[in-house]
């Protein structure tokens, strides 16, 4: 059977992401034809095919080994020795095939036309492989590095990369703008920039534990639009939780080690505040993110992380200003 043309990953159906390195055989085929058939496909294209086993209007019926094709003597039925295999219709978004391909756990699928016969496989491997295509080509295309090469010049290199630079010195100014603000606090009170740290690192790992549940949501379709709204509310009540429990063991640490008892309570609401504020936006950012076009999972940090470290800053520092000055 001839393998279909490449095509490229951009491509939304299962049509487009499988292969046609199998071949079919009947359901009531004798196990000498069904070797001679592997045998040919093996000359061809020197590469084990998967066996297909149809019946008589050529629909699939399930897969067959061929592992319980060398082993099994030449008397056996063909069809004693077939096995289910999951099944798309060509025509599935390729976010279902991603999803189905989570769900069946299996190193493989069959692409079926509209009458059920078989017309491809869908290898684990690949689709693995064609999504971390994508994902580099949307972090290449944000970065605006997609056609620098090795060999480049610097100029070349300097107006590929920028851009993400650029981003990042704007968030970097944000957060250090915000901390300016009390400038005359941190003055007063020298020991809350050794503390800020911990308020914005805090704040900082929740977020991407957020993250990484909403782009492991999105990727296998556990996120719609009709739970989107309790996922994030999920997410801020997580984050409340979280918060308390770490900001007891901060205030705790804080007392033991001598801090005043107002400084280690202004210390606890801010880290309850700031993961809250991780929660949110952890979960929100993601989901803005793919509606807007771009990998969740290659730009969502760096805004989660800037809203942290802002909010975190604004409001430990704002805190100890009102209270403690």
């Amino acid at each position: 059977m001839k393998r279909r043309k490449e095509v490229s990953i951009t491509r939304e159906t299962a049509a487009h992401i499988m292969d046609a390195n199998f071949i079919v055989v009947d359901l009531h085929a004798g196990h000498q034809s069904v070797a001679e058939k592997i045998r040919r496909a093996m000359k061809k294209n020197e590469v084990v095919p998967s066996i297909l086993a149809v019946d008589r209007k050529k629909k699939l019926v399930g897969v067959v080994d061929i592992a319980d094709i060398l082993h099994a003597s030449t008397s056996t039925a063909i069809g004693s020795l077939v096995h289910p295999i999951p099944q798309l219709p060509e025509h599935l978004p390729r976010a279902d095939v991603l999803h189905a391909a989570a769900e069946a756990r299996r190193d493989r699928m069959v692409v079926l036309d509209e009458k059920g016969r078989p017309i491809g496989i869908v290898h684990a491997k690949d689709l693995l492989h064609r999504f971390a295509q994508e994902r580099s080509a949307s972090l290449a295309a944000f970065a605006n590095v997609h056609e620098e090469h090795a060999t480049d010049s610097v100029w070349r290199a300097i107006s590929m990369r920028h851009r993400w630079l650029v981003l990042n010195l704007a968030t970097a100014f944000l957060a250090t703008f915000t901390v300016s603000l009390f400038e005359s606090t941190l003055k007063e009170m020298v020991m809350l920039a050794a503390f800020m740290p911990i308020v914005a690192g805090m704040g900082g790992n929740a977020g991407t534990q957020s993250i990484a549940v909403a782009v492991r949501g999105i990727a296998l379709r556990e996120i719609t639009r009709k739970n989107a709204a309790r996922f994030v509310w999920k997410e801020l009540f997580a984050g409340l939780l979280n918060g308390i429990i770490v900001a007891l063991v901060a205030a705790g640490f804080s007392l033991f080690v001598g801090v005043d008892k107002t400084f280690a309570i202004i210390l606890a609401v801010a880290l309850i505040i700031n993961h809250i504020n991780a929660g949110f936006f952890g979960a929100i950012i993601p989901l803005v993110v793919r509606r807007l076009g771009y990998d969740p999972a290659l730009s969502s940090s760096i805004f989660v992380t800037t809203a942290t470290d802002v909010v975190g800053f604004l409001v430990f520092l704002g805190l100890a200003q009102t209270v403690l000055l």
